[in-house]
């Protein structure tokens, strides 16, 4: 099982820190101003696309879409733990995940 402190450390270091996570819908992108994209890689294989950090009203936020920004992953196949440990690795201590079915 990984440990804490490696997700930790890797935020350490880095400028692409963010307090707050989003795991949520493409349609999100356009929320965020100033935005950058961030490679990370996970003890569980790769999330399910690259983090983009951005500005949300002053905040700093990491957003990750769940199922990939061309919806390439169902429901079943999402890489939950990679998703989740990549916004760990990057500060995110907070994840709002809206979602919609139908």
């Amino acid at each position: 099982m990984a440990d804490d402190t490696a997700a930790s450390g890797a935020a350490a270091g880095s400028d692409d820190g963010a307090p707050i996570g989003v795991l949520g819908g493409s349609g999100l992108y356009r929320l965020l101003e100033g935005t950058r994209t961030v490679e990370v890689s996970t003890p569980y294989g790769p999330p399910s696309d690259p983090v983009v950090v951005g500005d949300v009203d002053g905040r700093t936020v990491a957003f990750l879409p769940r199922h990939g920004a061309d919806h390439r992953f169902p429901p079943h196949r999402i890489p939950y733990r990679a998703n989740l440990w990549a916004l760990r690795s990057l500060g995110v201590r907070q994840v709002l995940a809206p979602c919609a079915v139908g």
